[in-house]
């Protein structure tokens, strides 16, 4: 599935941002760097097949990212800064690439991570949503930026700067992160997005889905990868709390407003199916895994889980949100529960997984979007995500003796 798909890239769509596994072109999504190239290259190396990562090298290289596109910088971030600073780790700890590695892949990372800084020169601290690699932030850009947006930064900028011996990335995440936590409403929920010069709310719901949900992630796993207890654990652990208080509901967690608490929105949303996972990994195992079995149950009687749906009236069209672009969330949760349980009914649903991904969404070229899940209609899209994340923890969950696996790992959104 995964060589398929990049063969289909690099020789379809490079150095396009995408493929379009249905036509067999590509196309330009992010920022015209070659995004699937650099998203997927720690997945190549997570599959053991350093021959290929070590020929990839050059042509990242070559990429520029002197250009004047308006990039989101969050994706740009988690993607393109993500994806070549683990690159470069894990070429590092290598012994069969470390040898002729040339450490060009931290180098591309912090020019990426240079034309992003910019963004940040705000009164506040918390970053613009966008930014122009070529010129900086463009006169008359939006003042606001959603929460994950803005507090997803700390696990790149930190290894970054620890990497280049160069403070200015950490202290700009962290600054971001003191600044959304300064603004929390009294019973510590945040609003889902925000004005970056005053720091007032803009949008008060708060959920653990699409606008906040990385930012509880980065949280947790920022105090584990730098065993950071002072700051990043305590601020998770208090946010954890009135998460269960405020938004748990049963099984589930909902949309509350973040001043009372109460319910806005009583959705699923596919991108919270994270969460189950940063449960266990936070230690919370047995909550963890109901509410992980609970989302496996949306799973079971659909073919894909869609983007979103009401927990009241899941089947009403105007409740539901049909599409499924590949999403890793659900997986990443199955992985992690596997390896805290060992349980084998993650392995069904996982097996299920693979069966209905070739079954419903392989082409000619590679694996296409779902633009409903009923139907099964496709779009001519293949995310850049399916290969760096969906596939990349479908491939860990069954081969458990693989050293990011067994060794001491974190990885970012």
């Amino acid at each position: 599935m995964f060589y398929t798909s990049l063969d289909s890239y690099m020789n379809l769509a490079f150095p396009k941002d995408e493929l379009m596994p249905i036509s067999g072109s590509g196309f330009d999504t992010l920022g015209n760097f070659s995004l699937t190239l650099i998203d997927a290259l720690d997945t190549v190396m997570v599959m053991g097949d350093t021959k290929l990562f070590q020929s990839l090298i050059p042509l990242i290289k070559e990429i520029p990212f002197n250009i004047n596109v308006n990039v989101s910088v969050f994706e740009t971030n988690i993607r393109v800064v993500g994806g070549l600073l683990s690159a470069h780790i894990m070429a590092v700890m290598d012994p069969r690439v470390s040898e002729t590695y040339d450490w060009s892949l931290l180098d591309k990372a912090e020019e990426m991570a240079k034309k992003l800084m910019p963004a940040f020169d705000t009164p506040t601290g918390l970053p613009y949503g966008t930014v122009n690699l070529m010129t900086g932030v463009n006169k008359g850009e939006s003042k606001d930026v959603c929460t994950a947006c803005a507090g997803t930064f700390s696990l790149e900028f930190t290894w970054l700067s620890l990497l280049t011996e160069n403070p200015v990335y950490e202290q700009a995440a962290r600054k971001a992160v003191r600044a959304l936590w300064k603004r929390r409403s009294s019973i510590d929920l945040f609003g889902n997005h925000i004005n970056v010069d005053t720091g007032d709310w803009v949008y008060g719901e708060c959920s653990i889905g699409g606008l906040v949900d990385s930012f509880y992630e980065y949280l947790l796993k920022s105090s584990i990868a730098f065993s950071d207890e002072i700051e990043y654990q305590q601020l998770f652990a208090q946010a954890y709390r009135a998460i269960k208080i405020y938004m748990k509901r049963g099984d589930w967690h909902v949309d509350v407003a973040m001043e009372k608490g109460y319910t806005v929105r009583p959705h699923f949303h596919s991108l919270g199916a994270f969460w189950p996972g940063v449960k266990i990994l936070a230690g919370d195992v047995a909550e963890g895994m109901y509410e992980l079995n609970a989302i496996s149950e949306i799973f079971r009687i659909g073919y894909f889980l869609p983007e979103a749906m009401s927990l009241h009236t899941p089947r009403q069209p105007q409740s539901f949100v049909y599409r499924y672009p590949l999403r890793p969330e659900f997986v990443e949760s199955l992985w992690v529960a596997y390896r805290a349980t060992k349980n084998p009914t993650i392995l069904e649903t996982a097996y299920e997984i693979v069966d209905r991904l070739n079954n419903h969404t392989r082409t000619k070229y590679g694996f296409a979007n779902v633009l409903d899940v009923e139907t099964l209609q496709l779009e001519d899209k293949m995310e850049s995500f399916f290969l760096a994340e969906t596939l990349k923890y479908l491939y860990l969950i069954f081969d458990v003796d693989n050293k990011y696996n067994t060794g001491n790992y974190v990885f970012n959104s």
